[in-house]
């Protein structure tokens, strides 16, 4: 039972921090330094070469399928 209390006790230590620590939001900080533009551009890179790779891997498919299809009497 004594460790079911200080379990709660440890739980509310975080609680009361975050009552007093004034939130501020991210895209607001990104924004102000100027680092939005960079964010934007690694997730639109990401995007790119996912989209680029899907695409070589369908042509890749694609080639192979017709070189099956091609084998069959």
């Amino acid at each position: 039972m004594k460790t079911v209390y200080s379990l709660v006790l440890l739980m509310g230590v975080p609680l009361a921090a975050l009552a007093e620590y004034e939130p501020v939001s991210w895209d607001q900080t990104f924004r102000q330094s100027g680092k939005i533009y960079v964010v934007l551009a690694v997730v639109l890179l990401i995007l790119l070469s996912l989209l680029a790779y899907l695409f070589t891997q369908e042509r890749r498919i694609a080639k192979m399928e017709k070189e099956l299809n091609q084998k069959k009497p």
